[in-house]
């Protein structure tokens, strides 16, 4: 194979085949993989970036080289897998700078903040050669268990094309790393393999009651995975307008639901304003203990002041997630750390939207800024809204690969047409990505056109 090289080699881990692809000297992309690999099983995959100091030095500021080594003894006893050595050294700062970034973080930085002030990116590392050498040696999508902590490394063979699931690689921190353990959970999402990026629709009810079947017939010819990103379906409620008393909207609710095949992996979420009074509380519960299926909460509040905000109401709700909707005058809501605290739990995220509905983009650099601002607070579960739709997706595949972080998105008005859901836009959006099994055919317009 052009540019690849292979020969065995023995290790005290067992024996493996060594790749190499040709590549800037010093830098040629390194993977060791099982003796007998066979590409039609399952794949167990660990892509080791580089760290001198961790993996030679055994170092215990880090713990790469202990991560190194418990992913060759797992990939030699599982008998078919493969590891990759990622040449980007210090998450590509190389060598002289992560010297720089250590002595930063002796004077009190932790490693997110001094890559940033290195090299203006949390995490610069470009995980390209890596998917080529997987490519050339498995020659086909082989299925992936990959030993991470990352789910980056996640969403980025997913995107791919690899069907992925994590395994993760649990070190016990030390007196030494327990600072990097720490950061590495808050600002990179790392050891948090039940928390999933979600891409949401916002749905109104008139939407469910037109076209209910036909949306969830759409939902359910994607392919989700049980790790990876989900799909949420938003139900804006009005309890002014009695929404929570309304029996009737209740059965649309409920009925909609059950169309759902998928309810692991699709999650209804019922969109609220916050609302400090008991008698809400007591017809929310009351509703709520109707609904028949599980779902997850979206909350907004025109407040800033956090003292206002009664966390242990929230978290008394049933519910499978809550999204907590900020526009960017609220981010004064993460000085308190009670409520920094309860958005760093899996399964909670925070909602940038200073959109409405209204369907106002913002440019990349402006998100990356907000974005930032919250990542620095310790809190890496993020959604945005504004705008969205098929087209404008890529926007959150470069925020995810310069923070390197799941990043969730809410699309509304972006998916509508003269105030209308549009299933083709809906179709596509969600197709940038599942897999979809087959297309949904439409009995209403099949009835019209005859």
């Amino acid at each position: 194979m052009k540019n690849l090289i292979s020969t065995q080699i023995p290790t005290e881990f067992g024996n493996f085949k060594l790749w190499v692809q040709n590549g800037e000297r010093g830098r040629e992309t390194i993977a060791l993989s099982s003796i007998n690999l066979d590409p039609k099983g399952e794949i167990l995959l660990r892509i080791h970036s580089e760290c001198l100091t961790g993996d030679t030095f055994y170092s215990l500021a880090c713990d790469c080289g202990q991560q190194k080594n418990t992913a060759l003894r797992e990939i030699s006893k599982h008998g078919n897998g493969i590891f990759i050595y990622h040449r980007q050294e210090g998450r590509n700062l190389g060598l002289f700078k992560k010297v720089q970034a250590y002595n930063l973080i002796l004077d009190g930085l932790d490693t997110h903040e001094a890559n940033i002030l290195l090299s203006g990116k949390p995490d610069g590392r470009d995980y390209t050669n890596c998917l080529e050498i997987l490519e050339k040696i498995l020659g086909q999508k082989s299925p992936i268990v990959l030993l991470s902590n990352n789910p980056y490394k996640r969403l980025f063979l997913e995107r791919a094309g690899y069907k992925v699931v994590m395994h993760s690689l649990l070190i016990e921190p030390n007196l030494h790393n327990k600072k990097y353990f720490t950061t590495k959970e808050q600002k990179f999402s790392h050891y948090d393999a039940k928390h999933s990026p979600y891409i949401g629709v916002t749905l109104w009810l008139q939407d469910v009651k037109e076209q209910g079947e036909i949306i969830a017939k759409l939902v359910n010819s994607f392919e989700i995975n049980d790790q990876g990103r989900k799909i949420f379906l938003g139900l804006a409620l009005s309890p002014k307008n009695g929404d929570l008393k309304n029996r009737q909207l209740q059965k649309h609710i409920n009925n909609f639901a059950k169309k759902i095949k998928n309810q692991k992996n699709v999650n209804l979420v019922l969109h609220l304003d916050y609302c400090q009074q008991r008698q809400f509380y007591r017809e929310l519960k009351n509703f709520l203990d109707s609904l028949t299926f599980r779902y997850s909460l979206q909350i907004r509040t025109n407040d800033s002041a956090t003292e206002k905000i009664n966390l242990e109401i929230l978290d008394s709700l049933k519910k499978e997630n809550i999204i907590f909707q900020i526009r960017s005058e609220q981010i004064s809501l993460l000085k308190n750390p009670e409520f920094t605290e309860y958005f760093q739990k899996t399964g909670n995220y925070l909602l940038l939207d200073d959109s409405l509905g209204r369907g106002i983009s913002e440019s990349i650099s402006t998100t990356q800024e907000k974005i930032l601002s919250i990542v620095r607070k310790g809190l890496s579960h993020i959604a945005v809204a504004g705008g969205y739709d098929s087209k404008k997706l890529d926007k959150i595949i470069a925020l995810e690969d310069f923070f390197k972080i799941p990043i969730s998105v809410d699309a509304e008005s972006g998916l509508r047409q003269k105030g209308k859901l549009n299933l083709d836009k809906t179709a596509e959006y969600l197709k940038y990505f599942f897999d979809q099994n087959k297309k949904p055919t439409n009995r209403q317009d099949k009835k019209t056109k005859k």
